[in-house]
């Protein structure tokens, strides 16, 4: 059995890394052996099949009324905030350019939207169908703002 002195164990181990590592070059096509010029392997813009902006729903505000929890936070994902001013409770969507808030009260025991107000991020008030449609767009691209 050959030993290896303590010391010698990290240029062993560099050894064996460099031995396994072999040859390294990037992936792609090679150049033709005819000696004529390919395009561009890597072009500027690209896009990935599927991908673009996601089909959004048009969804008007009152379509929105009657619907449960569940039903909402499937429809439009989970709210920014949420926040109880007895009777009701109200759940905040933000996107960049507006706010959008869903009241519930209790309807036969169980909580359901009864309005829906939208504004944009000065306060002032924003069409609702829009706005619902950037929360739309945002939750399918992923996005959103920090609450806060």
């Amino acid at each position: 059995m050959i030993r290896f002195a303590p010391a010698a164990w990290p240029l062993s181990f560099l050894l064996f890394l460099a031995a396994c590592a072999g040859e390294m070059t990037a992936p792609g096509p090679s150049a033709p052996a005819d000696g004529t010029s390919q395009a561009d392997p890597h072009p500027d813009t690209f896009e990935l099949p599927g991908e673009g902006e996601p089909e959004i729903p048009d969804i008007a505000a009152e379509e929105l009324l009657g619907l449960q929890g569940e039903e909402l936070a499937a429809l439009l994902g989970e709210p920014m905030q949420r926040r109880s001013e007895v009777p009701a409770e109200i759940w905040q969507y933000r996107t960049d350019t507006c706010v959008v808030d869903v009241v519930f009260y209790e309807v036969d025991a169980s909580a359901r939207v009864d309005y829906v107000e939208a504004r944009d991020r000065t306060a002032e008030p924003a069409d609702s169908t829009a706005c619902l449609e950037d929360v739309l767009r945002e939750k399918a691209l992923g996005a959103g703002l920090p609450m806060g």
